[in-house]
């Protein structure tokens, strides 16, 4: 690896950076930025209906999905709200979720 120069920031690589053998080192702060980007381009895929809804989601994925805390999304599963028993634990199908809750399920 190139030497750095007093003028460059630690943890930035100098402009002539030329990474050996295919590595290169990241700091954790870009790799944290790394994934949020890669998080961030998902989501926008999924949004714009370019990529997949998943067939199942878990219980912090559905919450966040359609805003309610984990107490609130227990009390919609005990109501009758549509899931599927995966061991000790529940998963959810996003569009019979929708359906039930547009249906007036909850209520």
């Amino acid at each position: 690896m190139a030497p750095r120069s007093p003028s460059t920031a630690p943890g930035t690589p100098p402009a002539a950076f030329e990474p050996t053998a295919g590595l290169v080192l990241l700091t954790g702060a870009q790799v944290a930025q790394l994934a949020r980007d890669a998080a961030a381009e998902a989501l926008a895929d999924f949004v714009a209906g370019q990529a997949p809804a998943p067939e199942l989601v878990d219980g912090s994925t559905m919450c966040k999905l359609i805003s309610v805390s984990r107490a609130t999304l227990h009390r919609l599963r005990v109501a009758g709200m549509p899931c599927v028993p995966v061991g000790d634990t529940y998963r959810y199908r996003c569009c019979d979720v929708v359906a039930w809750l547009e249906a007036g399920g909850g209520k």
